[in-house]
Formats: structure tokens, C-alpha cells, sequence
């Protein structure tokens, strides 16, 4: 790994200017074009820049280029993450749930990457399709992974929704 390619990415990050769209653009093709083609790190980059500036679709192909090149242990969670929040926010709640599956599948534990943001995405797709109780309880589940403390009863009472 270039370490110095990944400190530019994490300066280019730090940052990053949403209202300067053309120039970020720019500045991550500079840095992107350092890298061989098809590298996954950098279509991942290129990736997240477009879904960070409003281009959703794109972004989604993109990561989609991203994932059969090949990520590390942290860029293959965010992803996959980021791949499924874009396909909810495009409107596609289904494959977003498919995207999520697919990753817990792999049975890699990627919450010191990730945290619960993959229990997030997945309720608000549950809600896009309607379960929005379904969704309530993984939201809560998710969250309960956190707390220090009664985590055990919380998740109790995230379980007992649907019983209701």
C-alpha cells in the first residue's frame, strides 16, 4: 500500500468541499489518476467523491467497478455500505437489502470500520418498503450494539416490537 497516496486521500477528505463540485472532481482525478487503472482503492475514491457531490447513479457503477477490482479490509465494507445507501437512496430499497445481505454473508466483522451504520441503512430501506416496524426494531438492535450499559434489555425491547 502506498502510504503516501493514503495520506493524500485522507487530506484530500479532511478537506473536501461540496460547494467547490469541479474542483474536488479535479483534485480526486489527480490523485486517483497516481494509481494504476482499475485499481479498486481508487475507483473506490472515485466512488465516494461522485456519491459525495449528488451523483448517486454514477457512483453506484462505480462502486460496483470498485468491489469486483478488489478492496482492503476497510475500503470493502464502506463499499458495500455505501453502495446499498445509494441504492435506497435511488430508489432501489430491494437491492440495497441484497447488497446488505450479501456482505453479512461474508461473515466479516466490520464494525470497527463501519460501526451499525449497515443496521441504519437496512431500516430505513425496511421502511422505504414499508416495514417500517421491521425497521424500527434493526434501527434499535443496531443502536442497543452500542450503550455501554442495558444493551441486553434494550435489545429485549427492540425484540418485543414485532410481537405486539
Amino acid at each position: 500500500m502506498n502510504t503516501s497516496w493514503e495520506a493524500h486521500i485522507d487530506q484530500f477528505w479532511a478537506q473536501m468541499d461540496d460547494t467547490r463540485p469541479a474542483e474536488m472532481l479535479d483534485q480526486m482525478r489527480e490523485l486517483i489518476a497516481q494509481r494504476d487503472v482499475g485499481d479498486g482503492a481508487a475507483l473506490f475514491e472515485w466512488a465516494s467523491i461522485h456519491d459525495s457531490l449528488g451523483m448517486t447513479r454514477s457512483a453506484i457503477e462505480l462502486y460496483r467497478h470498485a468491489i469486483e477490482a478488489g478492496l482492503d479490509h476497510e475500503r470493502a465494507p464502506q463499499a458495500s455500505l455505501q453502495l446499498a445507501s445509494s441504492l435506497r437512496a435511488e430508489g432501489s430499497a430491494k437491492e440495497c437489502l441484497a447488497v446488505l445481505d450479501a456482505w453479512e454473508a461474508t461473515g466479516t466483522d466490520a464494525s470497527a470500520v463501519v460501526g451499525q451504520a449497515p443496521a441504519l441503512v437496512r431500516a430505513l430501506a425496511l421502511h422505504d418498503l414499508g416495514l417500517t416496524t421491521l425497521g424500527l426494531q434493526v434501527a434499535l438492535l443496531g443502536l442497543a450494539e452500542t450503550l455501554p450499559r442495558y444493551n441486553r434489555s434494550m435489545k429485549a425491547y427492540a425484540e418485543g416490537i414485532t410481537k405486539h
